[in-house]
């Protein structure tokens, strides 16, 4: 897998893709190009991130992504919502009142419009939208909302004093972009596959006119951890008067100047490629930026439709720019620093160090441009300097400033759906608030999933939102949720069912929750917690971290770290569905653990017991991936970049390297059955699961799916496994993310898909309880909870269809093997009723089951 060029932010990575037009230019237009070409990202995959980092792709939709899929598998699984309402989920704009009494925020996927009091930030309204808003546009006597809503072609229009949607008019092909005019008595929607502006009446809710020719280009981010998504246009347009509007047409290399009322376009030539546009507060100077290449600013004469000058600018441009109220000064965003450019004379101030900056807006008093990022930062145009940062809480991709006074509003779209609301002040201002942008609790991007061994409780782990969601699992029934911290990752249980631990990728502690009382405390460790593996016993918790790559041991009976973190090799991200981490894997008795050092080629093995060092092993190029054999001698190490399993054993020399065995591409999870005989491997890249024969030391078989895999879990008395597949591709502009997702039941007897369960979402993990009645998926492409039936007829422990003697029989040996055992312990395929014992009630149990028949 080949790494992206990536920027560090913090804790974050930023990734930017060369824009590609959409289809077909306009007519005589030339496709343009960036000096730095970049791989279309494929959406289900992520980059490498040796530290840990959280990522963000930026591009625009390609034809092949843009061709229709096929979906045939049926049967969908029930779900269940993992937050509350009224949700606030992927915000795609916000605006102030015109007296800055209030502010609204627009949610695309929760399709609705939020009012907040912008002094007490309580919840004054919820708006119900008919769409899926990317856009959004207040009028300045703050009656009207219009929103343009991509996927439905369609655009909104509300009556903010009345409080509901009081229109929906088709809104051509594409719809990603919103003004409304100064006077408040029209809208204007930008198109980017119909290329052309649709102009509305408010009052009457009608169509006025169309304006064609005018393309505006789509830009779409991804966070390939969280799955959060956010739709944009490229270029903009900008309202000069009631009448004119300003159009930056980048796939034509010009300024439009459009009048509203009649629908005339004029254009003058400009530089190469023109994104943003930032007008003074009179309408009579437009200041344009041409980011990238050739990195310089247009200043332009509106009235006069006259190119002024060419500003070249030192550095990589990109597209933010604001300008004072009097046109004497903009300021731009040059990669991670911000720069005042005097428009008369063509100099620049020193870079100001801001971080990057997805806008930069001036304050109503003119005074200060406010860079919408994760600083917040305040830059006086007076002085040329950065005056204070007043956010440091949000990694905004969003923001608006009060028309009246010294407030803003900064909300996270890319690596979380944070809200800061902040002072814009000067040297006094500084955060008022944070707070997610919908009302909690909210259960945002559930990413992963654990269903506690008695099969009692389902536990979803929610990316945005950092909580956890806990349904009772017969009922489906949410009971409530358990804050968690900075970009939780994974669950692991107690074989007795009462304790989860969850990491925290983003924070420097994991959480211990104690499941009956959704009652949660703070273990503290270091940074970048991923893998964890709870002893058979339930003792420990063991927590692999990047951060200082290492294992902690911790205590959960005394909820404390218990020993020194054990050194390993480098791990970190390695891409697949939601940028999985390095894996970790416990062995069957619990006495060792396995690191996939993926940085390293190696892995390192620890004695769980002694909690000490054992050794470090070389095996194949990025280790991902493990498991132990049944008798725990060997382990078998998906190498990604090779496209093997690694086979390490003990020998008198030590543990090494043994065999190599080829498979598909991209291998990532595998499981080994009871007796040892065969390994399945998700082949990611091949589409496929791979059987090999473990004695044989080869693959045999391949198992094709319809899409990817994501998990997969072995029940291996009733010789199923159970495959997680899905996926989600960029759609084209006016349509919605397709989205697929399926739990596969394969026949292990002869490698044979036999069940499908579809799902309306994507699902990225999945669980099942010990009896393997039922299983469950983390829907993040619905925010929800999946869950699958899959104990139709439990008594059927070959799964041949028929209940007979020969299920009787599997189950008495099992039965006869593991009396009397305890389920931490070791297997527990016997324990009928789940109570973590196999003894004379499961007996009792399984044949009344048999005898009832099916």
């Amino acid at each position: 897998m080949q790494s992206l060029l990536t920027t560090p932010r913090l804790a974050h990575v930023l990734v930017w893709f060369a824009p590609c037009m959409l289809g077909s230019l306009p007519a005589g237009a030339q496709p343009a190009t960036d000096p730095i070409q970049h791989q279309q990202p494929d959406p289900w995959t992520a980059p490498d991130t040796p530290n840990g980092e959280d990522v963000v792709h930026w591009w625009s939709p390609t034809p092949d992504m843009l061709a229709p899929r096929s979906d045939h598998i049926r049967g969908c699984a029930p779900f269940r919502d993992v937050g509350s309402n009224p949700e606030g989920d992927s915000p795609a704009g916000v605006a102030f009142s015109p007296d800055g009494t209030w502010f609204v925020v627009a949610h695309r996927q929760s399709h609705n419009l939020l009012i907040y009091d912008s002094q007490a930030r309580t919840l004054l309204n919820e708006i119900a939208l008919s769409g899926s808003p990317v856009d959004l546009a207040v009028s300045r006597d703050g009656r009207w909302a219009v929103t343009p809503n991509l996927f439905e072609d369609t655009v909104s229009i509300v009556d903010l004093h009345a409080g509901y949607e009081v229109a929906v008019l088709p809104a051509g092909d594409g719809p990603i972009l919103a003004r409304i005019t100064p006077d408040s008595t029209t809208a204007v929607i930008g198109t980017t596959v119909s290329d052309e502006l649709i102009i509305l009446d408010l009052a009457s809710a009608s169509e006025l006119r169309r304006i064609p020719g005018l393309h505006f280009e789509p830009s779409i981010s991804v966070n390939t951890e969280s799955f959060a998504t956010r739709f944009t246009a490229t270029n903009r347009l900008e309202l000069a008067s009631d009448d004119l509007a300003v159009f930056a047409d980048l796939s034509r290399d010009r300024v439009g100047f459009v009048s509203i009322d009649t629908g005339a376009v004029e254009f003058i030539s400009t530089a190469r490629r023109p994104y943003r546009i930032a007008l003074t507060p009179d309408g009579r100077l437009a200041v344009v930026s041409h980011p990238f290449t050739p990195n310089l600013l247009s200043v332009i004469d509106v009235p006069a439709r006259l190119l002024v000058r060419e500003i070249e600018i030192d550095g990589l441009l990109y597209p933010a720019v604001a300008v004072n109220p009097d046109g004497t000064k903009a300021v731009v965003s040059v990669e991670n620093d911000a720069r005042f450019i005097d428009l008369l004379t063509g100099e620049a101030s020193p870079n100001l160090n801001t971080g990057p900056a997805s806008e930069l807006i001036t304050t109503a008093d003119g005074q200060y441009a406010l860079a919408v990022g994760l600083r917040g930062s305040l830059l006086s145009y007076a002085a040329g300097v950065r005056v204070k940062n007043v956010n440091n809480a949000a990694a905004a991709g969003i923001g608006a400033v009060s028309p009246v006074d010294h407030r803003a509003v900064l909300i996270e779209t890319g690596f979380g759906e944070d809200m800061a609301v902040v002072n814009t002040n000067g040297s006094d201002g500084h955060l008022e608030e944070v707070l997610l942008s919908g009302p909690g609790p909210e259960g945002d991007k559930p990413r992963t999933i654990a269903i506690t061994p008695d099969g009692d409780t389902v536990l979803v782990a929610n990316s945005i939102s950092r909580n956890l969601s806990v349904f009772d699992a017969d009922t489906m029934a949410l009971r409530g949720w358990v804050p968690l911290a900075d970009r939780p990752a994974r669950i692991a249980v107690t074989p007795d069912s009462s304790t989860a631990v969850v990491t925290n990728r983003g924070a420097p502690f994991v959480t211990v929750i104690d499941i009956k009382n959704l009652q949660s405390s703070l273990v503290p460790i270091s940074r970048g917690g991923d893998q964890v593996s709870i002893s058979p016993d339930g003792e420990y918790a063991y927590i692999a971290v990047t951060s200082l790559d290492g294992v902690w041991r911790i205590n959960l009976h005394t909820q404390a770290v218990d020993g020194p973190k054990i050194a390993t090799g480098n791990m970190g991200g390695v891409g697949y569905h939601l940028s999985q981490y390095s894996g970790m894997t416990l062995s069957h008795d619990g006495s060792m653990l396995a690191t996939c050092d993926s940085f390293s080629d190696t892995i390192t093995i620890i004695d769980a017991d002694a909690w000490t060092f054992i050794a470090t092993v070389s095996v194949g190029q990025t280790p991902t991936a493990a498991s132990f054999s049944p008798d725990d001698a060997r382990i078998y190490v998906s190498n990604r970049d090779d496209d093997s399993i690694s086979v390490v054993e003990l020998s008198d020399i030590g543990w090494s390297e043994t065999e190599i065995i080829p498979v598909g591409d991209i291998p990532y999870q595998t499981v080994v059955t009871a007796d040892g005989q065969s390994l399945y491997v998700m082949n990611t890249g091949d589409v496929t699961i791979g059987v090999v024969d473990t004695g044989l030391l080869m693959m045999v078989d391949s198992i094709p799916l319809d899409h990817r895999p994501v998990a997969m879990l072995l029940d291996d008395l009733r010789s199923r496994l159970f495959v997680a597949i899905g996926n989600a591709y960029a759609p084209p502009p006016g349509e919605d993310w397709t989205q697929s997702g399926a739990l596969l039941t394969i026949d292990t007897n002869s490698n044979a898909v036999i069940e499908s369960h579809c799902t309306e979402y994507y699902i990225t993990d999945l669980d099942a309880d010990r009896a393997f009645r039922l299983a469950a998926a983390a829907g993040v492409g619905g925010e929800s909870a999946v869950f699958f039936d899959i104990a139709s007829c439990v008594p059927d422990l070959n799964g041949d269809g028929t209940l007979d003697s020969r299920d009787f029989i599997i189950f008495l040996a099992a039965w006869a093997d593991q009396h009397d055992q305890d389920c931490s312990q070791g297997d527990c395929s016997a324990d009928f009723n789940a109570d973590g014992t196999v003894d004379t009630a499961d007996f009792t149990a399984y044949l009344a089951a048999w005898t009832a028949g099916c």
